[in-house]
């Protein structure tokens, strides 16, 4: 016959937190999965400078591919 063995306490305890760990991290995961935290909605067109000369615009291509690119990369 197989004997069956009791799980401590403490086993019992990190056991708990490992599941509650685990349904935080996928909860998480769902909710905040295309969310720009730390991004404002800031309009570009009204932002002042403190020190406008020493802003540089990248005038880059939206559109990437294999045509674009070979002009910059020849």
């Amino acid at each position: 016959m197989i004997k069956k063995i009791k799980a401590s306490t403490s086993e019992k305890f990190i056991f708990t937190c490992l599941i509650l760990l685990g349904v935080a991290t996928f909860c998480t995961y769902f909710i905040v999965k295309n969310k720009c935290l730390f991004v404002k909605n800031i309009d570009p067109k009204n932002i002042t400078f403190k020190k406008p000369n020493n802003i540089a615009i990248l005038d880059a291509p939206w559109k990437c591919d294999y045509r674009t690119l070979s002009k910059y990369f020849t």
